[in-house]
This record gives structure tokens, C-alpha cells and sequence, in this order.
């Protein structure tokens, strides 16, 4: 009987627990969503100012469009969640693809 009694709780309590960490795992990752999506809205918003204050300069254009781009396409870190699951220095695709996209100086200087 007390057996009984105590595989009961523990399962009651083991369901709550599981659903209690569930919870709060799903919270922290929408609030991480939430911060890295303000960010990246802050970034697209503010790109069109910085390439008005960069004028006819394609060189600084082109390094305004490279820093939007990092700062819209890494994997920020909000603090929301945890340093294990901090992300990697590699550059993102999107990020490759508008490195080969624009030329580099010396590219340039050798056409």
C-alpha cells in the first residue's frame, strides 16, 4: 500500500515537474525570439539612414550593407538563453553570399 501510494506521487510529481520545466524552457525561447527580432527590426529601420549618411560612397555603402547584414543574421545572445547554447563563429549563409556579392578592394583595383 505504500508502495502504492509513493509510485503515485512521484508520478504526479515527476508530470508536474516535466510540464513546469517545459514551461519555462518555452518561455525563455520566446522571449530570446522576441529580443533578437526587436534587434533586427532596429537594424533593417536604421540601414536606410546609414546609407543616406553614406551618400555616393560605394565603399562605405557596401561596408554599412556588411554590418547590417552581421548584425541582422548572427546569433545574438539576449540573455534569455543559457551560455551552453552560445552560437558558433561561423558566418551564415546569407552572410557568405553578400560577401561574394559585393567586390573586395583588391578586386576592384586589379579590373
Amino acid at each position: 500500500m505504500i508502495l502504492q501510494n509513493l509510485v503515485a506521487k512521484g508520478f504526479f510529481l515527476s508530470l508536474i515537474y516535466l510540464l513546469l520545466n517545459r514551461s519555462i524552457k518555452n518561455y525563455t525561447a520566446e522571449k530570446h525570439l522576441q529580443t533578437v527580432n526587436r534587434h533586427r527590426q532596429n537594424a533593417l529601420a536604421t540601414f536606410g539612414a546609414f546609407v543616406e549618411a553614406a551618400g555616393e560612397n560605394r565603399e562605405t555603402r557596401d561596408a554599412v550593407l556588411l554590418a547590417a547584414t552581421k548584425a541582422i543574421f548572427d546569433a545574438n545572445q539576449s540573455g534569455y538563453l543559457s551560455a551552453k547554447t552560445s552560437s558558433s563563429d561561423t558566418a551564415s549563409p546569407v552572410q557568405q553570399i553578400i560577401k561574394e556579392v559585393i567586390p573586395t578592394k583588391s578586386t576592384t583595383d586589379s579590373n
